[in-house]
């Protein structure tokens, strides 16, 4: 027995070993520091794992099981380095990300990946391997009787109860500190361990380390509650909701603009990747006239994955505990009907036929299963252009082979929307999306600086008939000159010189993301010179905006002149937001793309002139957050993000609605700084037009006057440093501005503290709408077919007033 209890000691120290040096590893890669803050917890979990190891009879089974775990902990720590790169910025794996992993895969790249990480990983696992192997080696008599097994049996609950309880200690000493303080918020360790608050995920991964963070983000991910919880749970919605403010009453409308586009049709395009500088009034006429003719909004901030913004920008809010994607794909199987708070849902119930489109297959991101279930009538996806006859480049045989917007637009407009009757369509563009390497990889087999623009005919036969090009933007890239390049981007050569072969890399990128514009740009014209021909134009309104910004090849950095290292940079995610009312005069100057190598017609189109009002419905002198600029052009003057955009359409289209419904506001209403929401990304973390604060919990602010940039660390005290680590003292200029005066709480942070928790607390209740379809139509059941909780009325919270 002496033998089995020192090799079973071997097995179990070795596994110890291999996890707390990959744990040790994994953090140091990832630039968290040594060990989780609470390492402990680590300790403890390890512990916990070992002596489950330790009891097990047969050391084959031993072997098995601890090559398994460690293969598992070592595939989330590759993972959990993958996502948190730069472009990525910081975020790291949990369990409500596995039904999105085909879609991620679809996108993933080689840049992400650490390579010697990697190495080093799968070294550490064969070290293992081999010492299980030769440890193999070692015959010990087995001695299978009870008293043994019992021993084993006692030993382990015996560890288990020490554990335990020093399990139930160390969450009881987790420091939570009292709601005087004026960042508590951010410093509560133990909420932050209850809660796993998505935002603050690698925050949370910081401080309890890998084995922790799992533990709590799997009881969180299978959220099993009983029926009377279930019940508790949806009775507090209904009181949240009875307690919200609409957001008009009799007498008193929402904003100066409440019905302005009331009977209009809407259009919504939200556009992949786009950027501020893709828009040009030379290579994009058609959008450089929507934003010069409509209302353009400069401080809007986007960061999150295409599937996120574009469920915000239709719901209004976006579940993080639950998987949405599932929910939906459940609700159209059995017929049921738990959003209708969506937009479309709204709309449908006032008559609108709805309609949803992607030059994608309806499979990505489960789209075809699921958008039914908020409240489109018609989807059309590259499965129903292709039946349609849409005019395809080339075979999609993986992600990166786009379909053109353009052909999207001019094969499926008259299915799209329909000109007969009132409509609300939903477009999500694809071709501008990433990767940007079509030109970079066919230079890369030629000498010196290749360019399509200055190809001989043969190259350039050459390029467009290669597998791996997608050969429509050729049609565009003639007209994307290196002068412009370097007119629109002069700021790269402070972080590349001109003659080298990074700028130029730059330079191509950009070449074929600025394509993919003008195709989109090619494809919008299509759809509003039929709106025009059909005599409707003047009744629609059009919505465009991005889902994020373009952050592949870390362009958005490059491009703006900035490090990979100033994540913090809020301009960084600034990206367009454009609405035009039709009853406005349109005019869109006619552009041609010239000839192909044979002499044929690339193609182009004329100009558009669509006659109208000259004064916008939205009349600046009714509302301190509306201007015009120095060219005559509607600015608003106000931060807004994605979920404004459900609450903002609502009030213009002219409906009530219960503010409680939705996390954000409609950007033309009187709210205070207090009562502003901030901006929640999935993706980096919290952001507002001042404040940006990384999902680690580190607070950045950049001073504009004096060119710097500083940090707050809640872990350091009340301590306020620049970015290169110098403290301020408590009187500079910066210090008082971000945490206030001497005992008061008024500056930028305890501002921010007080905005995110709004959030947060709103966010928890709203999550329950979904976690369990709070409005579904049949009433809430258990898992037997019985109603706990009855059918809420949607009638009630949203209505229409104009």
């Amino acid at each position: 027995m002496k033998d089995v209890f020192l090799k079973k000691l071997i097995y179990v120290a070795s596994y110890i070993f291999f996890a707390l040096f990959m744990e040790f590893i994994t953090f140091n890669v990832m630039g968290l520091g040594v060990f989780a803050e609470y390492y402990w917890f680590d300790l403890m979990f390890v512990a916990l794992i070992a002596m489950f190891i330790f009891i097990i009879p047969s050391f084959v089974a031993e072997a098995i099981i601890i090559m398994t775990l460690l293969a598992l902990q070592a595939t989330l720590s590759f993972v959990n380095q993958a996502m948190n790169n730069d472009s990525m910025l910081h975020v790291v794996f949990t369990f409500s990300d596995i039904f999105s992993t085909s879609a991620v895969a679809g996108v993933f790249s080689n840049d992400y990946v650490s390579w010697p990480f990697l190495i080093a990983l799968i070294m550490m696992l064969l070290g293992e391997l081999f010492l299980l192997l030769f440890l193999r080696r070692i015959r010990v008599k087995a001695i299978v009787k009870f008293r043994v097994l019992a021993f084993f049996v006692i030993f382990f609950m015996s560890c288990e109860m020490i554990l335990g309880s020093f399990y139930g200690i160390a969450c009881a000493k987790l420091y939570s500190p009292s709601k005087e303080d004026s960042t508590y918020f951010f410093k509560d360790d133990k909420k932050l361990y209850e809660d796993m608050e998505y935002a603050f995920k690698v925050k949370a991964f910081k401080r309890f380390g890998t084995f922790a963070f799992y533990y709590r983000n799997f009881i969180k991910f299978i959220n099993f509650k009983s029926n009377e919880e279930v019940t508790n749970l949806l009775s507090s919605v209904e009181d949240d909701l009875s307690d919200g403010d609409f957001s008009s009453v009799a007498g008193r409308n929402y904003t100066s603009y409440t019905g302005a586009y009331s009977g209009n049709n809407l259009i919504m395009i939200m556009m992949e990747s786009a950027e501020w500088y893709g828009i040009d009034e030379e290579l994009t006429p058609t959008l450089y006239a929507l934003k010069n003719q409509g209302i353009t909004n400069d401080n809007y901030i986007s960061k999150n994955k295409t599937n996120q913004s574009e469920a915000i920008s239709i719901l209004g809010s976006f579940p993080t505990d639950c998987n949405l994607q599932e929910k939906l794909k459940t609700d159209v199987e059995e017929k049921n009907i738990s959003y209708p708070f969506s937009l479309p849902s709204v709309f449908k119930r006032d008559g609108y036929r709805t309609s949803y489109m992607h030059d994608n297959v309806g499979k990505f991101y489960n789209r075809a299963s699921t958008h039914k279930a908020l409240g489109f009538d018609s989807l059309y996806f590259y499965e129903d252009m292709l039946a349609s006859g849409i005019n395809n480049h080339k075979t999609t045989n993986d992600f990166y082979d786009f379909e053109s917007d353009y052909e999207a637009l001019k094969t499926m407009k008259s299915q799209f929307v329909d000109v007969n009757k009132p409509f609300m369509s939903f477009f999500t563009t694809m071709c501008m999306h990433g990767n940007y390497n079509d030109l970079v990889d066919f230079a890369t087999k030629k000498v010196g600086r290749w360019d399509y623009s200055t190809a001989t005919e043969d190259e350039r036969r050459a390029f467009k008939n290669d597998d791996d090009t997608n050969d429509f933007f050729c049609d565009y890239y003639d007209k994307i000159t290196i002068e412009h390049f370097k007119n629109l981007f002069p700021k790269l050569t402070d972080v590349y010189s001109e003659d080298s072969s990074d700028w130029w890399t730059c330079y191509l990128r950009y070449k074929q993301y600025q394509a993919a514009y003008m195709d989109l740009d090619r494809g919008i014209n299509e759809l509003l010179t039929y709106l025009e021909e059909n005599n409707v134009l003047d009744k629609t309104t059009i919505v465009l905006f991005a889902d994020h910004d373009g952050y592949y090849h870390n362009q958005n950095y490059y491009l703006r002149g900035y490090e990979l290292n100033q994540f913090y940079m809020n301009d960084l995610y600034c990206v367009p937001f454009i609405m035009y009312d039709g009853s406005l005069s349109l005019n869109v100057a006619s552009t041609d793309y010239g000839n192909y190598d044979d002499g044929t017609h690339i193609g182009g189109y004329d100009a558009l002139n669509h006659s109208g009002q000259t004064t916008s419905k939205i009349d600046y002198n009714k509302n301190e957050y509306i201007y015009k600029d120095e060219n005559g052009c509607l600015k608003l003057n106000r931060w807004s993000s994605p979920y404004d955009i459900v609450p903002t359409l609502l009030d213009l289209f002219g409906y009530s609605f219960n503010k409680n419904l939705y996390q954000g506001e409609s950007v033309f209403a009187n709210y205070t700084d207090a009562e502003r929401a901030v901006f929640y990304s999935m993706e980096s973390g919290i952001i507002t037009d001042k404040i940006f604060m990384s999902s680690e919990g580190i607070i950045y602010y950049y001073d504009k006057e004096n060119n710097q940039a500083y940090c707050f660390d809640s872990d350091r005290g009340m301590n306020v440093f620049t970015v290169g680590g110098e403290m301020l003292a408590d009187t500079d200029e910066i210090y008082i501005k971000l945490i206030g005066t001497d005992g008061s709480d008024n500056g930028l942070i305890s501002l921010f503290n007080k905005q995110t928790e709004n959030f947060t607390r709103k966010k928890s209740w709203l999550e329950q709408i979904y976690n369990y379809k709070y409005f579904n139509f049949n009433g809430v059941k258990d898992n037997k077919g019985n109603v706990v909780y009855p059918f809420a009325d949607i009638n009630k919270n949203i209505f229409k007033i104009v």
